[in-house]
């Protein structure tokens, strides 16, 4: 995906990619710390597949504990790079311009 000025739009595996470095850990110790599997996160990472909602929490809360954010606020900065997300954000506020 690329943005109005021909730039990559960010996808939620750079937006993991980012966090895994802020929070200095490996995907071994997210994998370990979140509950899930080094695959898995290999596969959010290559944005071949996206984490379910129990995972994406769980995502959360580690990189807010690490980061010292609030697992809310980390959900709420996650949420923008789900692709349905954004589309569901445009049409909510495509709906709105018609009011």
């Amino acid at each position: 995906m690329f943005g109005s000025a021909g730039q990559k739009e960010m996808t939620f595996g750079d937006w993991l990619a980012v966090q895994l470095s802020k929070s200095n850990l490996t995907m071994e110790n997210l994998a370990k710390n979140g509950g899930m599997t080094k695959a898995a996160i290999t596969n959010w990472m290559h944005d071949d597949r996206l984490p379910k909602l129990v995972n994406l929490i769980a995502l959360c809360e580690v990189f807010g504990a690490k980061q010292e954010r609030s697992p809310t606020q980390m959900l709420f900065e996650a949420l923008q790079y789900i692709p349905e997300m954004k589309n569901a954000e445009k049409r909510h506020n495509r709906r709105m311009s018609m009011l």
